[in-house]
């Protein structure tokens, strides 16, 4: 079987795919790999010998190891596929498919602004072609075979989001992975573009284009807004197949300004510059403005519908919220207006008949409006609701 020729002194080795080692066509060892990602001869004899390798993969994600003259392209075995998998950030890859034989590669990984994912071994970097993706908001990097496209090699990096994204002057904001290294602190992929929400199922999402497909992270977890427009997102805690957890659980916080000028449509926040002001990232809310009992008058609100799972078809929850505002009669108009510093818009003229019905007053007088003329009447439908 061919495999990467080793010298030693005058002496040549074969390091086969199999794992196992011959000398002249005959098995003299097996082999596998060290933490300095050398490739360890274990002779039968149990004497051991090891040999320097560059590892790299090359245009065609194909792994390659060199060694002096010597070179191999594992992807090269006939009617074969490799597998790689990740063990914490450490690369296992078995060689031969149905075989047991699987050996390590050691080092550092960066994302790259394409989404690529670098690869760097003993100081010689290399990059994969691929993309970041995921329904259950895991960190998964997936890359296939270009000479094969059907073969298909998923990376699962284990760890949490920081509850702590990177924002921009603008208001941006980044999300970042920490991920588990063996025997060494975390390391951390920082997502390239900023976040937004996916309004058929109310979740968080990370999307991109790349080679003319749309990709994307969906966070799976649960959305909250205060009367303030703070944003509260909790992810869930997701596993793999077998149960190893993939993804702790985390809480994002987002401040965000109302600047809309009306109550129709979605519910679109805009994020806080840390300078202060509505920044260039809106959070765009799928859902129906409504009307909200508060202790005074009624209150302008919003009622949304969120997937609380992956896919859209997953369970779903209904929240309704109400808006730090109040009612008010100025100027011959109802008026809505807001009690918050974090509302570009001071207040929002309902239209009467069909934003705002009145009334005979309400025994109730939370649901009463007092007119400027001192006259006190009952609010009988407002945004949507009938009192």
């Amino acid at each position: 079987m061919a495999g990467l020729d080793l010298k030693k002194g005058n002496q040549l080795f074969t390091a086969e795919p199999s794992g196992t080692v011959t000398q002249n066509g005959a098995a003299v060892g097996t082999w596998t790999t060290n933490a300095k990602n050398q490739i360890v001869l274990t002779k039968t004899d149990n004497s051991q010998v090891s040999f320097d390798v560059v590892w790299q993969f090359n245009a065609d994600n194909h792994l390659v190891a060199s060694s002096g003259a010597g070179q191999f392209d594992f992807n090269t075995v006939a009617d074969n596929r490799v597998f790689y998998q990740l063990r914490d950030d450490v690369l296992q890859v078995q060689p031969l498919q149905g075989r047991t034989f699987l050996f390590e590669l050691q080092g550092d990984w960066t994302l790259k602004p394409d989404h690529n994912l670098a690869f760097t071994i003993n100081g010689q970097e290399s990059v994969i072609s691929g993309f970041v993706g995921d329904q259950s908001s895991r960190f998964i990097f997936h890359f296939a075979d270009k000479k094969k496209p059907l073969n298909i090699s998923l990376l699962g990096f284990k760890g949490a989001w920081d509850p702590k994204p990177e924002q921009d002057a603008d208001g941006r904001v980044f999300l970042k992975f920490n991920y588990q290294r063996r025997n060494r602190p975390d390391g951390t992929f920082r997502l390239p573009q900023g976040i937004g929400f996916n309004t058929t199922t109310n979740q968080l999402l990370y999307e991109y284009k790349k080679d003319g497909q749309v990709r994307r992270i969906q966070f799976v977890g649960a959305l909250l807004i205060n009367e303030n427009f703070q944003i509260t997102y909790g992810l869930e805690r997701q596993t793999s197949s077998d149960g190893t957890q993939m993804v702790g659980s985390t809480t994002f916080v987002f401040n965000a300004i109302y600047n809309k000028k009306n109550f129709t449509g979605s519910l679109d926040l805009a994020l806080t510059k840390p300078s202060g002001g509505a920044g260039a990232t809106t959070f765009s809310i799928s859902g129906n403005f409504t009307a909200v009992r508060g202790n005074v008058t009624l209150r302008a609100g919003f009622t949304y519908r969120q997937t609380t799972a992956a896919g859209p078809l997953g369970p779903q929850m209904v929240r309704t919220f109400g808006f730090n505002t109040q009612l008010v009669h100025k100027n011959g108009k109802v008026q809505v207006v807001f009690l918050t510093t974090n509302a570009a818009t001071k207040s929002i003229e309902l239209s009467i008949g069909a934003d705002i019905r009145l009334g005979d007053a309400n025994i109730d007088s939370s649901l009463n409006l007092k007119l400027e003329n001192g006259q006190v009447v009952g609010v009988k439908f407002m945004l949507g609701v009938t009192i």
